[in-house]
């Protein structure tokens, strides 16, 4: 049975999280969100909030979205909960509200402005750009979250403008959740990600382009090139990825990027050759568990980019062998 938030584990975990600013709310069963919100509001100025390991389900509500603990707010871990719903924490994205209501639009209807207003679409005509240019037009809201922790949950999918209000997010981990599939808009604003990590969902198709999304005033000059500028990791392994590309957008700070051990009745077939082209520093590929992993590597040989790439690794590796550090090679 869920354990009531006056018991005195709940009660001892919050009155310490006054004083250290660290919440440890792990495995208590919880599962009440309204009564979380309640003790959350609470505690001043909290750092980390730790609520994995409980019975937290569904969507997360707009009252958890409190500006007054996100404002100091650097880890959130929702890991090993019941969640299949985190579109609220995308919800301080202005395109995302009416600028006199505050209600809600759909999320196909946030993906058409950003076509649109990237070369893309039209937009759908329920959303007016007066509407549109009121609400950019103020200041973001912004937040200084750096580790957002997610997995094993139930999430179905990564809302748009996800990190919108979190510029400083350097870690986002999403493993072993229901995903089906990666939208560049749901990373507008990750220019400080260094870490993605999607493994062991049902992920069958990876559009990583960086479509390039005007600031507030979507004005002449101001879109920007990449959505991953800083990102290091990218670990999607476990998913039901058949072919891997970027089709043509550039990580120019990824070090490693896993597709390994893909889910058996989709295991991967090619991966693009110009992965080694648009990740100037890569280091690492792992591709293993598949079956064409032979056929994969020989079809990189001949092509330029690979062997450009292959000359680069073969002298880190003896760098890391002359200082007498273990080699990590690739595949």
């Amino acid at each position: 049975r869920p354990r009531r938030m006056g018991s005195s584990a709940v009660k001892e975990r919050f009155d310490r999280a006054e004083k250290t600013k660290i919440l440890t709310a792990n495995g208590l069963d919880l599962s009440d969100w309204e009564k979380i919100v309640d003790k959350l509001g609470t505690v001043k100025l909290i750092r980390t909030v730790n609520l994995s390991e409980n019975k937290f389900d569904g969507r997360i509500p707009r009252a958890f979205a409190n500006p007054q603990w996100f404002a100091t707010l650097r880890v959130l871990d929702l890991q090993k909960n019941k969640i299949s719903d985190i579109s609220m924490l995308s919800s301080w994205a202005p395109v995302l509200l009416h600028p006199e209501s505050g209600s809600g639009v759909k999320e196909k209807d946030v993906l058409a402005v950003i076509a649109e207003k990237c070369g893309g679409g039209p937009a759908f005509p329920n959303i007016e750009a007066p509407i549109m240019a009121a609400q950019l037009q103020k200041k973001p809201v912004q937040f200084p979250l750096e580790t957002l922790i997610l997995d094993d949950n139930r999430i179905t999918n990564v809302p748009p403008l996800l990190l919108h209000a979190f510029p400083n997010l350097k870690k986002l981990q999403l493993a072993r959740n229901k995903i089906t599939s990666v939208s560049p808009s749901s990373f507008v604003y990750a220019n400080q990600l260094l870490v993605l990590d999607l493994e062991g969902n049902s992920i069958s198709s990876v559009s990583l382009e960086g479509v390039g999304v005007a600031d507030s005033s979507f004005s002449a000059g101001s879109v920007v090139s990449s959505i991953f500028a800083k990102l290091q990791e990218l670990r999607l392994s476990k998913n039901q990825i058949t072919s891997f590309g970027l089709n043509g957008a550039c990580l120019p700070a990824l070090l490693s990027i896993d597709i390994s051990d893909q889910q058996a009745a989709h295991q991967l077939q090619s991966v693009d050759v110009n992965v080694f082209e648009n990740c100037p520093k890569l280091n690492d590929i792992v591709i293993k568990g598949s079956p064409r992993l032979k056929q994969i590597v020989e079809g990189w040989k001949d092509e330029p980019a690979y062997r450009k790439w292959e000359v680069k690794h073969a002298s880190v590796v003896d760098r890391q062998i002359a200082g007498g550090a273990e080699a990590k090679l690739m595949h």
